[in-house]
């Protein structure tokens, strides 16, 4: 494949901003819009070349893996929806997302953060959302996917780790 800049793609001039942005998915990064459209396609030009899901997964074998090794999926990924989460082109934020984590999540699980989505604890204060250091993770802070693996799980809340129970998802981060 020959390498070209954005003053040389035809894609470049009109699609230059969508790329300004942190982490640029490799393709797109080097302006290699064919790798994914097809620039003879009609009656529109620069289709997909297939389906979401197959055109992800040609590059991305080792994921879709691990995907179909799950005994849960979540509906996104069971349905071969790879963008409703993630950004092919380019993002500001981790793993390519359309924005932070839990703004993603809620973006479809509509209302689990208002009042406690987890059982209170002996204190009475309700599992914290976002904000505090993840114990399992220090470099990140602690979202929806510190105890949900936004791909699929072996229990049917998608348990991080294959957990398979909440009670033994507790004891991920707090062993007493």
């Amino acid at each position: 494949m020959t390498l070209i800049t954005q003053e040389e793609n035809a894609c470049g001039t009109c699609h230059k901003r969508m790329l300004d942005k942190d982490s640029v998915h490799g393709p797109a990064a080097v302006w290699a819009c064919s790798t994914c459209h097809d620039p003879d396609s009609v009656p529109n030009k620069y289709r997909l070349k297939s389906e979401e899901a197959e055109l992800c997964n040609g590059c991305h074998v080792n994921k879709m893996e691990d995907f179909k090794s799950r005994y849960f999926a979540h509906g996104p990924v069971g349905a071969g929806l790879c963008t409703v989460c993630h950004d092919p082109h380019a993002s500001g934020h981790p793993s390519f997302l359309h924005g932070k984590p839990n703004a993603v999540c809620l973006a479809c699980h509509e209302g689990l953060d208002q009042g406690t989505h987890v059982v209170r604890g002996v204190g009475g204060k309700a599992h914290p959302l976002e904000g505090p250091r993840n114990p399992l993770d220090e470099r990140k802070t602690f979202s929806c996917v510190s105890c949900h693996d936004p791909h699929g799980g072996e229990a049917q809340y998608l348990f991080v780790r294959e957990v398979k129970s909440s009670f033994a998802l507790c004891r991920e981060c707090h062993p007493k």
